[in-house]
């Protein structure tokens, strides 16, 4: 296995073009207005088409661009099995948040410590930056709000910039 920064460069169109996001989902987090949390029941599946892909390589490519960090993992014929992207921007009332902006392991490599280790280089590079804390909106799927929280996420103090409604906010503390 092999971990890498990715530079601008090397983001052509096709570097997403194996990589497989899909998530199959039973059970989702809803919160309301106090940011309390209610499991429910909820089938269904998240993927990414060819025009999503796209969109994410276009996405990171800006970050990129505007002095931020992707990491990749790599099997040994060079196929992408995760990838972490870290903001360059600083948020929160203090500045002292850096935003993961994505964090994810190919459907078919899960459960293997890949995204275990992006996340710790992420937060590695966050630390370097004189980050205080990682700044994460997450999908609210079981799934990954227990993947979050084993890896020592709690419940975002400061809550901005939600991207998308349904997200769950969580922050990790750069010891």
């Amino acid at each position: 296995m092999l971990y890498r920064n990715i530079i601008l460069e090397d983001l052509n169109d096709n570097f997403l073009a194996e990589f497989s996001r899909r998530q199959e989902v039973s059970q989702l987090y809803i919160k309301d207005d106090d940011y309390n949390l209610t499991l429910v029941n909820e089938t269904l599946v998240k993927d990414w088409d060819s025009d999503k892909k796209l969109e994410k390589i276009v996405d990171m490519r800006k970050i990129l661009a505007a002095g931020g960090y992707l990491f990749g993992a790599f099997n040994e014929n060079g196929k992408l099995l995760g990838f972490g992207v870290l903001k360059s921007e600083r948020c929160g009332s203090r500045n002292h948040y850096m935003k993961l902006e994505h964090l994810y392991t190919n459907a078919n490599e899960r459960g293997k410590g890949i995204g275990k280790e992006l996340f710790k280089l992420i937060a590695d590079k966050a630390r370097e930056c004189g980050a205080e804390k990682l700044y994460i909106s997450t999908y609210p799927a079981f799934e990954t709000q227990a993947y979050y929280e084993k890896l020592g996420c709690v419940l975002a103090q400061e809550i901005f910039e939600p991207r998308v409604p349904i997200d769950i906010e969580r922050e990790y503390i750069l010891k």
